[in-house]
């Protein structure tokens, strides 16, 4: 059974900090004097206008990201500057639904099931990749003029135990989305493949 009349709630927020040292040399955080403090923002998806809602599957399957209450975790392969592995696994509402919103996560652990990530954390140079490799109508980004695989839009670098709610609002799929496990270096931003495999957390609805 499901509940075809879900909202999904979501918050987030940032805080710009500035690092001082103190006579010690230790360094000492606080938030930043120039600007103008925390930002952040919050909202509700599905329902809009009394329709529209969002799918709850109550016991959950191995497309929905839990089961019975219980995480599901995605295995990303370790890659370079290249497309990633698109998110297929994962088409909730089947090729021809769009969803409401999507939840990633990089648990920060390497891959071992698909109900357990391994007790080895991952390095902290090992990032979670997430770009956007289609357009609304699923043409695919690297078929577009000036693009090329793995210069499709990143939009996010997560490192271990960040995540990220995309707000979708039925304006396309997860497939529309990539994940990558890689290497960034901090100096340049420049992207390798980093060796490991991710156990990312994903949800969609």
């Amino acid at each position: 059974m499901a509940d075809a009349n879900a909202k999904l709630r979501w918050g987030t927020s940032m805080t710009p900090v500035e690092v001082l040292s103190d006579a010690e040399g230790n360094e000492q955080l606080i938030s930043s004097s120039t600007c103008y403090g925390s930002v952040g923002g919050s909202g509700t998806v599905g329902g809009v206008g009394g329709s529209n809602y969002a799918t709850i599957d109550d016991a959950g399957d191995a497309t929905s990201g839990y089961i019975n209450g219980a995480r599901q975790y995605i295995s990303v392969a370790s890659l370079a500057e290249v497309t990633g592995t698109a998110l297929v696994a994962l088409n909730v509402g089947g090729n021809s639904t769009d969803d409401e919103g999507i939840w990633i996560k990089n648990s920060g652990f390497q891959h071992d099931s698909v109900t357990a990530h391994a007790s080895t954390a991952i390095a902290a140079t090992t990032m979670l990749i997430v770009r956007a490799i289609t357009q609304y109508d699923g043409t695919v980004l690297v078929d577009e003029s000036g693009i090329v695989s793995g210069q499709e839009p990143i939009v996010a670098v997560l490192a271990a135990g960040e995540g990220i709610f995309l707000p979708l609002r039925k304006t396309m799929s997860n497939q529309s989305f990539s994940l990558a496990s890689s290497t960034v270096a901090a100096a340049n931003g420049d992207i390798s493949a980093s060796g490991e495999t991710i156990a990312a957390e994903v949800l969609v609805f």
